[in-house]
């Protein structure tokens, strides 16, 4: 299975098991490794069982391979392996001139969702982003809860990084973010 993402976006992909019920994940190898590397669980949606990649924000963009290996309900191993392409996140340019926003959702001790697209900010922001974006400012999340229990100094320097990384759609770094 091939699949790409822009960094901090989940998706959810059929397991490549020829109808094997795998019922949990017993490991997951990145190459090249990373620090951070996806996220990878099971979920079910309309009754068929998934694997859900959720790419922390911060990943650099570049070419991966995911290789998971899973249970099936009598303990045997299955494996899968993902080709996965991370593209760099990119900000649309501002009609108003205004600098992107970043929106950084609390140090959590329990998360529900792991995404770090725009749209997955509505469980913690509620429509702030739909009100900023109609006021002209482009809008981003940083979702911490993407790289699972890491310390608070680890989150910093992962939005550093995100944030020295950004670029506008021209390819320019973004100057500034709110």
């Amino acid at each position: 299975t091939s699949l790409r993402l822009v960094s901090g976006e989940s998706r959810t992909v059929l397991w490549d098991g020829q109808g094997v019920p795998v019922v949990s994940i017993s490991t997951i190898q990145t190459t090249p490794p990373l620090t951070y590397p996806p996220l990878v669980d099971l979920v079910v949606e309309s009754g068929v069982r998934r694997l859900r990649i959720v790419t922390p924000p911060a990943t650099p963009a570049g070419e991966y391979t995911l290789n998971i290996t899973g249970r099936d309900p009598g303990g045997r191993l299955h494996s899968a392996t993902i080709h996965l392409t991370v593209d760099a996140v990119t900000v649309p340019a501002s009609a108003t001139g205004r600098p992107p926003v970043i929106l950084l959702n609390g140090f959590q001790v329990i998360c529900t969702d792991n995404g770090s697209a725009v749209s997955d900010s509505t469980g913690t922001f509620g429509q702030l982003a739909s009100l900023l974006q109609s006021d002209g400012a482009a809008v981003l999340f940083f979702n911490n809860c993407a790289y699972g229990d890491i310390s608070i100094e680890q989150l910093a320097s992962q939005l550093n990084t995100y944030i020295a990384n950004l670029r506008n759609t021209d390819g320019t770094a973004v100057a500034q973010v709110d």
